[in-house]
């Protein structure tokens, strides 16, 4: 089966340009990248900017966040890129709207759950909105339950649409080489079931998650 990483980039800030990446998958076993058309990616390049915009409110005000027209397709067992796929309209950039102060290198961890146990371990992937505004902080330095809502219903809202072109959103284990120690390894996937965003935030080292 093939999979699609739709991606998100991060502008407008000091700390350097960051990088979102979302997998999605066809829906049918088998189908080897039959629904990864110009139109299913249009719909699912779409529906991500949809899910920034549902969450621009706890997002900082120069934060610029630019949805990729392209999905690169790879094959999931061996992860060699197979192809790409252009959206014939550029989604919009979406803009924070949160004026309030910040940190730079932290905010809201949201963790993609799902129901497959692979090498005695429950898979699951993550989202980091790093930085988050000040609205996504108590004065205690937790995520209030609105901020978390939020994150959540967007996330669901995503995977819900991308089930008209029969496609998923899934958490993709990567492939491990042999000199790796946890290899060799073929790539998996795994369709995320729930979302659930941490009272606690995430501080990141990188800009790539």
């Amino acid at each position: 089966m093939a999979v699609g990483i739709v991606r998100t980039n991060w502008s407008g800030t000091s700390g350097g340009p960051g990088l979102s990446q979302w997998a999605i998958a066809e829906t049918l076993e088998g189908g080897v990248g039959s629904f990864f058309t110009t139109t299913n990616c249009q719909i699912a390049v779409n529906e991500m900017r949809v899910f920034w915009e549902a969450i621009k409110a706890y997002i900082p005000n120069e934060v610029i966040l630019t949805v990729s027209p392209t999905v690169d397709i790879y094959n999931e067992v061996n992860g060699d890129l197979i192809g790409s796929i252009t959206a014939t309209t550029s989604p919009t950039s979406t803009t924070g709207t949160d004026t309030t102060s910040y940190s730079m290198a932290s905010g809201m961890k949201m963790k993609l759950a799902t129901s497959t146990i692979r090498n005695g371990r429950r898979v699951a992937g993550a989202l980091y909105v790093v930085p988050s505004g000040g609205a996504a902080m108590t004065a205690f330095g937790v995520v209030p339950s609105t901020a978390r809502t939020a994150l959540n219903n967007a996330g669901n809202a995503f995977r819900v649409a991308l089930l008209t072109p029969l496609l998923k959103h899934v958490v993709y284990s990567r492939p491990l080489p042999e000199d790796h120690p946890l290899g060799p390894r073929d790539g998996a996937l795994s369709e995320i079931t729930a979302y659930d965003t941490n009272e606690k935030t995430a501080i990141l080292r990188g800009r790539r998650d």
